[in-house]
């Protein structure tokens, strides 16, 4: 058996290494986000001893610098200090995690970090064997000793792959509960089907909402990403400027011609258009039956609040389309999960696993642990209040 390193994604033979996969952990979205962690990262592939490729890990060093959502030291950065969840903990708990956060800064300021950048999953594909995992984990922590780093981690490991959690748990890394995967179960075949998940009142709602939307004069098509590059990146970069992040369409051009570069077996654009001229739009992947939407925007000159256009872009018309399609499931990522379940979707929970050497490993431990009753306590919340017999007929999924 062999685990062999790579420094770039196109001379790694064979990626991912099985063929079940999703669309994050494909050659094509790792490529297409190659420098986004900087210039130090490892593809780690596994073989058995007859050569046949088992699993396969991408590797990052990842500084203070990068993402936060990609960044393991904003489990003490952030998700220990988040008053969202400091909500769910006693007074003494969350005395505690201040205090933890206060003295431990530093404690992952620099890490080894497998994980799929941006897709907010796992980048481990494995067989079960637990040597393959067992190898795998060790390419991450000898990455971890020759960059210098203070951490190994493994983020976004789904909660059904308990042969990837047990083998970190029995390498002795703190598991946190970070959030969870918004996922919709497609149980029907029209959209009248998916209406017949909701309760009464609610589904009264939703027909108010998508027949102001169909009555508005806007068409929705799929078309093809590249002769809308301009277009969509201009949509795209409004909305991120009304976050904060200013506007930059340049930047989100470039990242959807890298999309048309390397994603267009999987790469969908749903189009909303009046008189002629794009008004919002929805970028979704599909692969095996699950689509994936990932992007999503708006003209809010163009639009109007009455005609419902981000839920029936963002919702109603990927469940129409999914019915078409004969999808399995609609997967819409981690946070606003207020708005995602109260459109038929179930939360599939979300780990971190990290690990450093020494005493400051308890601590990590603890924090982790904080981390998530808090982050538990706070999903169950929100869970009850939307899934709740007033606004389905029946559990989502079911």
């Amino acid at each position: 058996m062999t685990t062999e390193q790579y420094d770039q994604i196109e001379r790694v033979p064979q990626w991912p290494a099985r063929a079940e996969h999703d669309v994050f952990q494909s050659r094509g979205w790792t490529r297409s986000l190659e420098d986004s962690l900087g210039e130090r990262r490892r593809y780690l592939l596994h073989r058995d001893g007859e050569g046949t490729p088992r699993g396969s890990a991408t590797c990052y060093f990842v500084s203070p610098q990068i993402n936060p959502f990609l960044n393991p030291s904003a489990l003490i950065g952030h998700y220990l200090q988040d008053d969202r969840l400091s909500a769910f903990l006693t007074p003494e708990e969350e005395e505690e995690a201040a205090r933890i956060a206060k003295q431990n800064a530093g404690l992952l300021d620099t890490s080894a970090v497998s994980t799929a950048p941006f897709g907010f999953t796992q980048s481990i594909c494995h067989d079960d064997d637990v040597s393959t995992l067992d190898s795998l984990l060790q390419g991450v922590e000898d990455a971890r000793d020759e960059w210098g780093a203070g951490a190994a981690a493994v983020l976004y490991v789904r909660e059904q792959d308990t042969a990837l959690r047990s083998a970190l748990r029995s390498k002795g890394y703190a598991e946190a509960l970070v959030g969870a995967n918004c996922v919709l179960p497609v149980t029907w075949d029209s959209f009248e089907g998916y209406l017949d998940i909701y309760g009464p009142g609610r589904q009264r709602r939703v027909t108010r909402e998508r027949n102001s939307f169909l009555e508005s004069g806007i068409s929705v098509s799929i078309e093809p990403v590249e002769p809308n590059l301009d277009e969509i990146a201009r949509l795209q970069a409004l909305l991120q400027q009304k976050y904060g992040a200013g506007y930059h369409p340049d930047h989100e051009r470039r990242v959807f011609a890298s999309v048309v570069e390397h994603l267009s077996p999987y790469a969908n654009l749903l189009v909303a258009r009046r008189d002629g001229r794009l008004v919002a739009f929805t970028m979704f992947f599909e692969k095996d039956g699950v689509m994936y939407s990932k992007m999503a925007s708006r003209d809010s000159e163009l639009t109007d609040p009455s005609e419902y256009v981000h839920y029936n872009m963002c919702y109603y018309e990927l469940a129409a389309e999914a019915a078409r399609r004969g999808a399995r499931e609609i997967h819409y990522g981690h946070e606003a999960y207020a708005a995602k379940l109260h459109r038929g979707c179930e939360l599939r929970p979300l780990f971190w696993y990290t690990k450093v050497s020494g005493p400051d490993h308890a601590l990590l431990e603890r924090a982790s642990s904080l981390v998530s009753k808090a982050t538990s306590s706070r999903l169950e919340d929100i869970r009850s209040v939307y899934q709740g017999r007033a606004n389905f007929r029946r559990t989502p999924g079911s």
